[in-house]
């Protein structure tokens, strides 16, 4: 039987966050959650959903290295416009150890920060899907995007 994947969340207990934890534990009743979370009373009710959790804070970026060194999926839905994080993140993947899986890497984003909520379209329902894979489409997006400097690093 294959050894289940592990996975390190950071960002757990904010909206988009908690709703990835549980719909995972739902899902994947078994799979080995890591949660870095800086507030120990939202922290225990991971605890409670059996998600192993970590005190601490992002800016943490050797802690974040750690952490990510030793998850084969990490779901970033904190922070999506630092570059460090996302540099310590990715340095951490990196540093797996050699014959691991391929890491995975599932950067959220908070696209509310690129809406104009002034502009009445921006708050439609938005069907295109985006895709990392099309170099083109995200090397277009204007470098005033904010999530612009983190999507290309």
């Amino acid at each position: 039987m294959p050894q289940l994947h592990s996975l390190l969340i950071l960002g757990a207990t904010g909206r988009v966050g908690a709703a990835v934890v549980f719909a995972l534990r739902q899902r994947y009743p078994n799979l080995p959650i890591t949660a870095l979370v800086r507030n120990r009373t939202r922290g225990e009710r991971l605890r409670e959903l059996g998600i192993t959790v970590i005190h601490g804070d992002l800016e943490n970026l050797g802690l974040v290295m750690d952490l990510a060194s030793s998850a084969d999926i990490v779901v970033n839905s904190a922070l999506s416009e630092s570059i460090s994080l996302a540099q310590a993140i990715h340095i951490g993947l990196n540093n797996r150890r050699r014959g691991a899986r391929k890491p995975i890497l599932l950067h959220i984003s908070r696209t509310a920060l690129d809406l104009h909520h002034e502009d009445p379209r921006s708050l439609q329902l938005q069907t295109k899907a985006y895709d990392d894979v099309d170099t083109a489409e995200w090397m277009a997006t204007p470098p005033e995007t904010p999530s612009r400097l983190v999507d290309n690093e």
